[in-house]
């Protein structure tokens, strides 16, 4: 999503290139644009001139709808230690209190920015190849998430 706010919105862009410029799989970008659109967050073109495209201005999508689209929200509202019961209403575990200023703060992060806001701080702060996917031989994600493996077993976001 943001590869694709950072990009001029003139004509969809195909999969397998943004997949090649970043440096990921093919096979599970698409289906990560494939939820999207679903989500309606992306838009999908077949056929000649076609691929994805935001479905709506990059002003108006936080990262708070693209995770909750990609992987839902459960992660941010269930027990940090996993511990069955443990809710506002009912008994607490130990990190209980500690998480909950946590999650607040990490929704709030999410949910106040726009993709468009994020894409202005990257290029403000970090090597314009982190959009672009020229970052030495793993790439521009991969160097992000180094080590780190999703459900696929492929490198890239967990």
């Amino acid at each position: 999503m943001l590869y694709l706010a950072s990009q001029p919105q003139t004509h969809p862009v195909l999969i397998r290139d943004i997949a090649q410029n970043l440096q990921i799989s093919f096979s599970f970008l698409a289906k990560i644009a494939q939820t999207l659109t679903r989500r309606g967050l992306l838009t999908s073109q077949k056929g000649p001139g076609g691929g994805v495209a935001l479905a709506r201005p990059a002003e108006e999508i936080t990262l708070l709808q693209v995770l909750e689209a990609i992987n839902g929200l459960d992660l941010t509202w269930k027990c940090v230690l996993g511990m069955p019961g443990c809710s506002e209403s009912g008994v607490h575990c130990p990190l209980h209190n500690h998480w909950k200023t946590i999650r607040n703060n990490i929704m709030s992060m999410l949910n106040n920015q726009s993709i468009a806001q994020w894409v202005e701080q990257l290029k403000a702060t970090c090597p314009s190849e982190l959009l672009t996917g020229a970052v030495g031989p793993e790439g521009a994600l991969e160097s992000l998430t180094k080590g780190k493996e999703n459900h696929s077993g492929e490198p890239g976001y967990t």
